[in-house]
């Protein structure tokens, strides 16, 4: 009697304390997977052109292939999960994309994806001290000598992690596919010359 009177207060507290454990851990798992940005009054933007063929599957390496979401492209329904962003695109009705953080970006988290990735100013913003050279160069996805790192930045996105380690060394690589890659040289001024 005294086992079953036992059980069924344990069994109780058992079931109250899984069931606020399994709540808390849904809204940590809600901030965690669920994160809807750009939904306020704050608008987001891509910090920098993105490439894809398939917008299901659009790796963080942003290889250049394919169509070009332009830098500057107001993004809504932002959801943060594990290792991936799904967004929409104003412009791109009916396309939802999936940046992937995949494999070789070192200890990149998705959380400085996404703040390297959106930004809340628009392009004109982000250009305005650039030349009309580079602006052209941004709106192409293209690289060309004279370019500061800021508008590299902005026409081709951030190099893989692990080539450079360092934004502040004079060579980038860039993936165009999977199989070839393209070099971008500085000078000491932080200007293309190659």
């Amino acid at each position: 009697m005294i086992w079953r009177k036992f059980t069924k207060t344990a069994v109780l507290k058992l079931l109250l304390l899984t069931g606020f454990s399994v709540a808390l851990f849904g809204i940590a798992r809600a901030q965690d997977e669920g994160v809807v940005a750009g939904s306020s009054a704050t608008a987001l933007y891509t910090a920098h052109n993105i490439w894809f063929e398939k917008p299901e599957v659009i790796y963080v390496i942003n290889y250049k292939r394919g169509q070009m979401i332009p830098a500057g492209t107001e993004v809504t329904s932002v959801r943060i999960g594990n290792r991936n962003i799904r967004f929409q695109a104003v412009g791109w009705e009916g396309y939802e994309f999936n940046f992937i953080l995949g494999k070789h970006q070192g200890n990149l988290t998705i959380g400085a994806v996404h703040e390297r990735t959106f930004v809340h100013e628009p392009l004109l913003t982000l250009t305005e001290e650039m030349t009309e050279h580079e602006i052209r160069c941004i709106e192409s996805g293209s690289v060309e000598p004279g370019m500061s790192k800021k508008a590299v930045l902005i026409s081709q996105g951030y190099p893989p992690r692990h080539r450079p380690p360092n934004l502040d060394l004079r060579q980038w690589i860039y993936w165009g596919n999977r199989f070839k890659n393209f070099i971008v040289k500085f000078d000491g001024e932080g200007r293309v010359i190659q």
